[in-house]
């Protein structure tokens, strides 16, 4: 048997061995979540990456664009970069991987509807008539969250406040981003030219693959209902086509041996 002595020893160091092991167990626990957090599964993240390769347009006739259509550039290019910009702060901040890869690809997004606005030598910039030139500097040079359209720049403010508090809060702007994305770009492909329908149509893929992407890294850090935590405006997982680049891909292959 101890003597008194080491009992009582023992029982003063209770509280602090107890307080000791829960501290540790929620350092693991937090470490978890980290490490969760930022080992987000991208599962198709590589197939998007396929879809934003530079098209060659050249088969495709030039149009006469109305003040429509090119608006509808501008709209588009600028949405393009309102997300990578998103991406880019939200993705450093909460050092968020699947931000990270993503918002490259939306840089290939950009590069993608640039090649229409160097085309038709358009200025998305100058929105009031485009009568100045298309300029790859001036694009290039533009700083993040500026923007040339109003309600792109304001979208972008609300979205980068709901996405500041946290990492899940971030990764619930991306489903808002990829499904405001996809319903924007279905609707300009709407009477649209072949060359923009087909731009149009490669970034949707892309964008299909971008909103499971959060939506599998909301439920990889115990958001069980990813996307759909939203609400069933942003609830799409039923909806939306999986792996849709890669199943567009193998069909042109496919076109090709015939």
């Amino acid at each position: 048997a101890l003597p008194i002595s080491n009992m009582k020893l023992l029982l003063n160091l209770k509280p602090l061995l107890l307080g000791s092991l829960s501290a540790l167990l929620l350092l693991t626990g937090c470490s978890n979540t980290e490490e969760n957090l930022q080992d987000e599964l991208l599962p198709q993240s590589n197939q998007s990456d396929q879809t934003h390769l530079p098209l060659d347009l050249n088969s495709y006739e030039l149009t006469f664009l109305t003040e429509d259509m090119k608006y509808s550039l501008a709209f588009m290019w600028f949405e393009e970069k309102m997300a990578r910009d998103l991406y880019t702060i939200l993705g450093e901040s909460h050092s968020l991987k699947s931000m990270q890869n993503i918002k490259n690809t939306e840089q290939s997004h950009m590069n993608a509807v640039e090649q229409l606005i160097e085309r038709y030598d358009i200025n998305v910039t100058n929105i009031n008539d485009f009568t100045r030139n298309y300029s790859k500097t001036e694009l290039a040079n533009l700083p993040i969250g500026t923007f040339a359209l109003q309600e792109i720049e304001s979208l972008y403010t609300t979205l980068l406040e709901e996405g500041t508090p946290s990492p899940i809060k971030a990764l619930q702007v991306g489903c808002k981003v990829e499904v405001l994305d996809i319903t924007d770009l279905k609707s300009h492909m709407q009477h649209a030219p072949e060359d923009f329908t087909a731009v149009y149509s490669n970034l949707l893929d892309g964008s299909y693959n971008h909103y499971f992407a959060f939506d599998n890294a909301l439920k990889n850090v115990g958001v069980s209902t990813g996307c759909c935590s939203l609400g069933e405006k942003f609830c799409k997982t039923d909806e939306y086509p999986k792996n849709e680049s890669r199943n567009r891909n193998a069909q042109r292959e496919q076109q090709g041996r015939q």
